[in-house]
């Protein structure tokens, strides 16, 4: 895949997206009212914070551990 950062600085469409070779995601959104960061794996996996609501999100394509 093709590594990538883009930075968007477009009034109200903020955000930086971090691309890795292997397809792997960062996203920080801080467009008003859409403030997020999520984390994507190579497997589909993410970690989402959502800045707006303070949730933070798990997907997994397998087991989640915490604390092990």
């Amino acid at each position: 895949g093709t590594q990538e950062i883009l930075i968007d600085s477009t009034a109200g469409s903020e955000m930086i997206r971090l691309t890795d070779k292997a397809g792997q995601v960062v996203v920080m959104n801080a467009a008003a009212g859409r403030e997020r960061i999520q984390a994507t794996d190579k497997s589909g996996s993410v970690i989402l914070m959502d800045g707006v609501m303070g949730n933070i999100i798990v997907r997994s394509s397998n087991k989640v551990l915490i604390n092990t």
